[in-house]
């Protein structure tokens, strides 16, 4: 189980009507007793039950009943035996491999599985033993399974009548929000037709708006089909693509097919469709048998207790004689070979596993047939939803989804080759223009110099193969001395491009060196410049920061210059003498405050706000007590005063 499993259960047990409020460690720690219950709790909780305390319970019937409700919610245990088996001990006692599935497989799919466990109490058949099998039994069980029909049928209805309610809600919906777009419509009409009813031409006006309406209409229904044949075009080329692939890969096929390995299956085919029709004529026979027997039985009058009796006394007689005939043939079958017991029994396992895989190898064709049919009518259905066009198998689509992943990878590398040229291209370019540079500076210095530049023209020589000819001669002395000078010739001539080639070397490693370490100062120059950049960047912020610290600095100053001129100007005012009238008005502020602060109390004399009263007519005396202090510091003596130089007031000389 992968952790998003186990995380999804603990997320469902943690929610109602559980609230187990556990965590993925807690309920890993959990034992084997604790997550049976859980198990048996949400299976209740799934199929709609009371909850069963496992405890109170035989191991034996918590098992039968969780094999039972799994079964009814068709939960798929492992199809191998041995696994089958391991899963089934883990569930009965508690492993954690055998019940986190059964857990993910009902929390994934909880609606759907409430609702068959619903359905199952109504419809799931309940056997009756053959002991008591009789005709009462069996217009029971006719009535019964008329019933379970009738109830289908209802059920169907619920559901359709259901849907539809939910599509009555939307229809409901949609009709009240035409009717607010019905309003809003007839709304612009009356203000539309207001503003045109005075206007000239209004006929011919909207006649015209008519035409024009049903042009774009027409353009619109134009674009529609054009657009409709631009998809069936590519539609079409799609399906031309399509079956050419395949005619391709089917000729193919035939190109590498061998008659003999499809004669093989045939033959094949053949034995298996011969036995598995004797097969089905032995059991044909075997029914008909039964039917008869059956039939026989069911014309028989009524049997009474005596006839019953009768018949189990034959039984038993019949029994003995078997018994009788079995220890016969063991007697006579002692004097044999106890091998070739051996092999009937053999033979009977290998008829019998025969007759097994017979009977699986049918079922398996007819679900195949199933299949192909389901997957006929899918297609069909696609192909009328998707416009009579053939449906993309899974296959078909994988393969182009491989296809166009490799072309992305092409597509990707190229791009990556075309940015490595267009930016060698660009350095390319780059040093031819310095070089000319160079060379035309050079050139201008040479000239001023006095000196003469000649320009000189390189023109490739064309290369012309030398026509081949017969030789001269045909004497074999001269054609071996002529072969002899040819090769001391190309002797000569290796002699002399050797050098050159390690010319050449040398000559590209150092423009392969030179081109690394112009891309290593290209790599520095633009890292140097990136840092600049945010070094200009931090630096221009921090000037800007600055010059609003300045420009605030420069307020503040003058706020600062003002205040000193308002203090100067009290200053002045108080050594010339007008101490008495600032002494007044301090006065009679300070008691036209405290009048107030009085009026205030009075006020709030009867309210509950003693608190905040306190609180102002603190702060009236303390600000009384501020303005008697300046009033005393007004009237000393500087000179004789005991605090020291630096806290006396200054006076003007």
């Amino acid at each position: 189980m992968s952790a998003e499993s186990v995380r999804l259960i603990v997320d469902s047990l943690n929610k109602d009507p559980f609230n187990l409020s556990t965590t993925l460690i807690a309920f890993d720690n959990f034992s084997p007793n604790r997550l049976l219950q859980v198990l048996s709790d949400v299976l209740c909780w799934v199929t709609q039950t009371d909850q069963i305390d496992i405890r109170n319970e035989a191991p034996d019937q918590t098992a039968l009943r969780v094999f039972n409700n799994l079964k009814i919610l068709k939960f798929r245990p492992p199809s191998d035996i041995e696994q089958l088996e391991e899963w089934r001990i883990g569930m009965v006692e508690g492993s954690k491999a055998s019940i986190y599935p059964v857990l993910f497989y009902l929390f994934s799919n909880v609606e759907m599985l409430k609702e068959r466990a619903y359905l199952a109490k109504f419809l799931v058949k309940v056997e009756v033993p053959s002991e008591i099998h009789d005709a009462d039994t069996v217009q029971l069980q006719n009535d019964i399974i008329t019933c379970m029909e009738r109830f289908k049928e209802i059920h169907q209805k619920v559901v359709q009548v259901r849907g539809d309610s939910m599509l009555i809600e939307d229809i409901k919906a949609d009709l009240r929000q035409m009717e607010q777009e019905k309003e809003q419509l007839n709304r612009r009409i009356e203000k539309i037709r207001r503003k045109v009813v005075n206007m000239p031409n209004l006929d011919r006006i909207i006649s015209g708006a008519e035409a024009h309406r049903r042009e774009l209409e027409r353009f619109e229904t134009l674009n529609v089909q054009r657009q409709e044949q631009r998809n069936a075009v590519i539609n079409a080329d799609q399906k031309i693509q399509r079956l050419e692939s395949q005619l391709k890969e089917v000729r193919q096929q035939a190109e590498t097919l061998d008659p003999s390995d499809l004669i093989a299956q045939l033959d094949e085919e053949m034995e298996t469709n011969g036995f598995l029709m004797q097969k089905l004529e032995r059991e044909i026979r075997t029914k008909k048998g039964v039917v008869i027997e059956l039939a026989r039985v069911s014309n028989l009058p009524t049997i009474d207790q005596s006839e019953v009796d009768d018949l189990k006394r034959e039984v038993d007689a019949v029994n003995a004689r078997l018994i009788v005939l079995e220890e016969d043939r063991d007697k006579r079958e002692e004097g044999y070979d106890e091998n070739f017991s051996i092999y009937r029994h053999q033979a009977a396992t290998v008829e019998r596993k025969k007759n097994a895989a017979a009977s699986q190898l049918q079922e398996g064709r007819n679900d195949l047939d199933e299949m192909h049919r389901r997957l006929a009518q899918r297609k069909d259905e696609m192909r009328t939803n998707n416009g009579g066009e053939d449906v993309v198998t899974s296959l078909q689509f994988k393969n182009y989804v491989n296809k166009l992943r490799g072309m992305t990878i092409t597509y990707k590398k190229k791009r990556g080759e075309l940015e490595d040229i267009k930016s060698e291209n660009l350095i390319l370019t780059r040093t031819c223009e310095i070089l000319g540079k160079q060379y035309q500076e050079l050139k201008d210095k040479m000239e001023g110099m006095g000196m003469l530049v000649m320009e000189t023209i390189e023109v490739p020589t064309r290369m012309e193969r030398p026509k081949t000819a017969a030789p001269k001669t045909d004497d074999i002395d001269e054609l071996r001395n002529l072969i002899n000078d040819l090769n001391m010739q190309l002797d000569q001539k290796r002699s002399l491009v050797a050098p050159l080639k390690e010319k050449r070397d040398e000559i590209s490693a150092r423009l392969n060196d030179t081109l690394e370490s112009m891309r290593n100062q290209r790599k520095d120059y633009e890292r140097q410049r990136a840092a600049l950049e945010s070094n200009f960047t931090r630096l221009q912020d921090n000037v800007e920061r600055l010059e609003g610290q300045y420009e605030a600095a420069q307020l503040k100053a003058k706020m600062a210059e003002v205040q000193v001129k308002v203090a100067e100007a009290h200053l002045e005012q108080i050594e010339s003498g007008n101490i008495g009238q600032i002494t007044q008005d301090i006065e009679d502020l300070t008691q036209k405050y405290q009048q107030e602060a009085d009026t205030i109390q009075q006020r709030g004399g009867g309210q509950g706000g003693g608190s905040d009263s306190k609180k102002q007519m603190q702060m009236w005396r303390s600000l009384e007590r501020i303005f008697e202090l300046k009033l005393a510091l007004a009237r000393q003596d500087p000179s004789k005063s005991d605090l020291p130089i630096g806290d006396r007031r200054a006076g003007r000389f």
